[in-house]
């Protein structure tokens, strides 16, 4: 794919692989569009832009950095949705099978209750979770909240 120029290349993470950038393509309407270049790609173009960008030929390539931390109703969700998979997944097919249920002991259902009221509780318990930027697990981390052990 022929292009005419590209702007604002940035790493576009920590190991330098991919660089984020915007490409003037030729056959291509709008004038530039984000573009990802990779060092070898499926099409020439892709390892060309690449090569390019890190030889500074559109500019010095700006710095990876890292994603936001997630916080406030963001995090919260992100909370919910996890306590929702946990429940519809590992919990109430439990305790809402009564063969399963009813060859329990009592200790047992009382672990599972607790279990489920403290997932249900969970944004009540820990109202300001967020989900922090590991650089090494190159992933958010959830800080500021437990989620309960399963019995």
């Amino acid at each position: 794919m022929k292009y005419t120029n590209v702007k604002t290349p940035k790493w576009a993470d920590f190991e330098q692989t991919i660089i984020n950038c915007e490409v003037d393509f030729d056959d291509l309407v709008e004038e530039f569009a984000p573009f990802a270049a990779v060092a070898s790609g499926d099409y020439p173009h892709t390892h060309e832009i690449f090569v390019r960008c890190v030889a500074g030929e559109f500019g010095e390539v700006a710095a990876y950095t890292p994603p936001a931390d997630i916080t406030g109703l963001d995090a919260l969700l992100g909370v919910r949705g996890r306590r929702e998979s946990i429940l519809t997944t590992e919990v109430d097919p439990i305790v809402t099978n009564s063969l399963r249920w009813s060859e329990m002991s009592t200790a047992e259902q009382e672990a599972w209750t607790t279990y489920r009221r403290a997932l249900l509780d969970i944004t009540d318990t820990y109202p300001n979770p967020s989900y922090v930027w590991n650089e090494s697990e190159k992933r958010h981390v959830l800080t500021d909240c437990t989620f309960p052990i399963k019995p």
